[in-house]
């Protein structure tokens, strides 16, 4: 698995093998990129303390996304974000002062 996060600690894309189940964000990263995670087949998801923001599209089209956890550090989740996430059955995450649109789930 190859994570590409570019020079202001944003992670830009994940290239995934399939038979990858759970994948951790990296301390360090601020900001989860549009798409970055677009067509991902990994089944969890847990984000580092370091991310602040999470842009839209980031997770949409993971089919196979089941779990999700959300640090209580994450600002702002952005429009969109699991878009068309079909199996996504659990997301952990405590909105402290959050902007989320409602369309982010």
């Amino acid at each position: 698995m190859k994570i590409k996060i570019d020079g202001k600690k944003r992670l830009i894309r994940i290239e995934h093998p399939n038979n990858v189940s759970k994948i951790v964000v990296p301390d360090g990263v601020f900001t989860i990129g549009k798409s970055s995670f677009n067509l991902c087949p990994v089944k969890e998801i847990v984000i580092s303390n370091t991310v602040k923001d999470i842009e839209e599209y980031a997770f949409a089209n993971c089919n196979k996304l089941v779990t999700i956890k959300i640090p209580k550090y994450v600002q702002h989740i952005g429009h969109n974000a699991f878009y068309d996430c079909k199996s996504l059955y659990k997301a952990d995450f405590v909105l402290v002062c959050c902007c989320a649109p409602c369309a982010s789930f």
